[in-house]
């Protein structure tokens, strides 16, 4: 294992509050505990915003009120446990499709009242870093390499890498994987981050065909190596 000196980088992949994964986030505090990174980013769909989905949903699960103030509460937990683990860390969170939810509801429904809601309010955490919108890219220098964070829009493992023609670290499919592209005068990769969801919640019912999703619980370590995914589904 990689000196915390080596570390740059640990990404949690999308979690989902309040339908995260308690056992999951634990394994990946521990992991900022001992290796330290110079970063830790959240790629996004923070939240799950459940009840505004477009899609077709039973409110016999939750109210609206109930889960944003759960998912709310889970997400400040996860940020003070970070900081807990790795003090000297900088925090960045990235939204998701799924964080604007909410959003693009209001805007659907009830423009005028968009500038009205503390809409902001709902995704700063203190010390955290956050991206205005979930179309934003947040770039780093890791070890001397640019690599590109973004939430995801694509489906199928290397989309982003040929998207963006850079080292690129995505959420999105809740499918860790790391891959390269060897065609440039650079190899460069794609890794995503996986989820930190609870795959028993009826939230994931869309992909509940068991062993087919192939979604994999764990998050993302970049260190002097590279970038590598670590499962925390047989752990």
């Amino acid at each position: 294992m990689a000196s915390a000196s080596q570390t740059y980088a640990v990404i949690l992949g999308d979690t989902h509050h309040p339908f995260s994964c308690h056992r999951s986030l634990t394994k990946a505090y521990a992991l900022i505990e001992k290796l330290q990174p110079q970063y830790v980013v959240q790629v996004g769909d923070v939240y799950d915003l459940y009840s505004f989905s477009r899609y077709g949903k039973s409110l016999n699960h939750t109210t609206p009120a109930s889960e944003v103030h759960k998912a709310r509460k889970a997400a400040e937990k996860m940020w003070d446990a970070v900081r807990k683990a790795s003090p000297k860390s900088k925090l960045h969170q990235m939204l998701g499709n799924h964080d604007a939810r909410l959003y693009k509801k209001i805007e659907e429904k009830l423009p005028e009242m968009v500038g009205l809601l503390g809409w902001d309010d709902l995704f700063t955490f203190d010390g955290v870093t956050t991206a205005k919108s979930d179309r934003d890219i947040l770039k780093l220098n890791l070890g001397g390499k640019k690599v590109y964070f973004h939430h995801g829009f694509l489906s199928k493992p290397g989309d982003h890498l040929r998207y963006f023609q850079q080292n690129t670290v995505i959420g999105h499919s809740h499918r860790g994987h790391v891959l390269y592209d060897t065609t440039h005068d650079k190899m460069l990769f794609e890794a995503n981050a996986g989820y930190l969801g609870d795959p028993r919640s009826h939230v994931f019912k869309y992909g509940a065909v068991a062993g087919k999703n192939k979604w994999t619980r764990g998050c993302l370590v970049i260190d002097e190596l590279g970038p590598r995914f670590t499962s925390f589904e047989a752990q």
